[in-house]
């Protein structure tokens, strides 16, 4: 039997507080400070919180007992481990889920993804000469949630969506060779492989255009900026998701930019300091 140890978290304890579980691999560093953020932000919003680490090789019913003793009015499950144990339970209906990508018909609770209008808003804001943005993505999972309005939008959002991997390098191909311009950006998978991503930014550098990501790790890669949730505040997000009426779903709210200052100028693009500052990374 695997040891499950419980951290209780108590606060106000003169009101009647909703027991809230809270799931997440037990993983090592860096990952962990993921996690840790998250729960972070899920405590401002929580006055009783029991949080659990699970083991890699956990089961359903390694945690059944625990889960039957603390019987929490909700658990937010976090990771796709956690998610997938509670899936296997009878506790799935009060559950949320975090830190994945998902859609409104897979579970309750906040996905990874991010809303195209928040992406806009950015690039408007640091970047306002480029007029459109190419979203390159496969059809799963979708790391953008677009929307309606995206036609109008500006920069105009130019959705281009493989069936599969394959298909989706592909459409980066021929984008960055026939079509794309200077005054473009090129928002690329968050799943290319590496050798893809190294062979693009090559393209990218010598046709002076803007490539974009939604993972973090792509900044060293020739990437300019990567947007990426702020994940104290997406733990915030499924804390106030646990006092509404009814659970829903919803993308991420909060998204931090980082920078790779190379990129821009060579682009030629400058930021001032009070802009500079606003970024979460700038990898010079």
């Amino acid at each position: 039997m695997l040891l499950l140890v419980p951290m209780l978290i108590f606060s106000n304890a003169f009101a009647k507080e909703r027991q809230v579980l809270v799931l997440y691999p037990a993983v090592n560093t860096p990952f962990d400070a993921i996690y840790a953020s998250t729960i972070k932000g899920i405590k401002t919003k929580v006055n009783q919180l029991t949080v659990i680490a699970i083991p890699e090789a956990a089961r359903f019913a390694d945690l059944q007992s625990t889960l039957d003793h603390h019987s929490p009015d909700n658990i937010i499950a976090l990771g796709n481990q956690a998610i997938d144990l509670i899936n296997q339970s009878p506790y799935r209906r009060q559950a949320l889920a975090g830190l994945i990508y998902f859609n409104a018909t897979d579970y309750q609770g906040v996905s990874l993804s991010l809303d195209s209008q928040v992406v806009v808003s950015l690039m408007r804001r640091l970047t306002p000469g480029i007029k459109r943005v190419f979203i390159v993505e496969n059809k799963t999972p979708r790391f953008l949630k677009s929307a309606l309005s995206e036609a109008v939008s500006k920069p105009l959002l130019v959705l281009r969506e493989g069936a599969d991997l394959l298909a989706t390098m592909r459409i980066l191909g021929q984008l960055l060779e026939q079509e794309a311009k200077p005054e473009d950006a090129i928002l690329i998978p968050a799943d290319i492989p590496k050798d893809i991503l190294y062979e693009a930014s090559k393209i990218a550098w010598r046709k002076n255009i803007m490539l974009l990501s939604t993972n973090l790790s792509h900044l060293e890669y020739g990437v300019m900026m990567a947007f990426y949730p702020n994940m104290v505040a997406l733990g915030q997000q499924l804390g106030d998701m646990i006092n509404k009426p009814s659970t829903t779903y919803e993308t991420v709210k909060t998204v931090d930019v980082s920078l790779n200052q190379r990129v821009a100028q060579h682009l030629d693009i400058q930021f001032d300091s009070t802009t500079l500052s606003s970024f979460s990374i700038v990898l010079e």
